[in-house]
C-alpha cells in the first residue's frame, strides 16, 4: 500500500507540456517496474532508472513531433509513502528538492 506525490516545474515556452508528458508517464514508470514491488531497498534505483527513462522517452517524442520541447523541460520531485513500513523515499532532478 503505497502513495506517490509528485511536483513539476515546467519552465521555457512550452514547459507546461513537458511537465504534463511528464506527469502523465512518470508515475506509470515507476509502479510498472518489477522493482517497485519489492520494496524499499529498491526504490531509490526504482526512481534514478525512471527519471532517465523518462529522457529517452521525452527526447523520443520530441524527435517524431509528438511533444515540443525545444528550449523547453521541467524539474521534478517525486515522493513514495510506503504505508505499511512508514517508510518515505524521495527523489529529484534538476533544482527541484522536497
Amino acid at each position: 500500500d503505497f502513495s506517490m506525490y509528485g511536483v513539476l516545474d515546467g519552465h521555457g515556452k512550452d514547459g507546461h507540456k513537458i511537465a504534463s508528458f511528464v506527469k502523465e508517464n512518470l508515475p506509470k514508470l515507476i509502479v510498472q517496474d518489477p522493482r517497485f514491488k519489492r520494496g524499499h531497498s529498491d526504490l531509490p534505483t526504482v526512481c534514478t532508472d525512471a527519471f532517465e527513462q523518462m529522457q529517452r522517452l521525452l527526447k523520443a517524442a520530441h524527435e517524431e513531433h509528438k511533444l515540443e520541447g525545444n528550449m523547453s523541460g521541467c524539474t521534478a520531485s517525486v515522493v513514495i509513502h510506503d504505508h505499511a513500513r512508514h517508510e518515505l523515499t524521495v527523489a529529484h532532478i534538476a533544482d527541484s528538492t522536497v
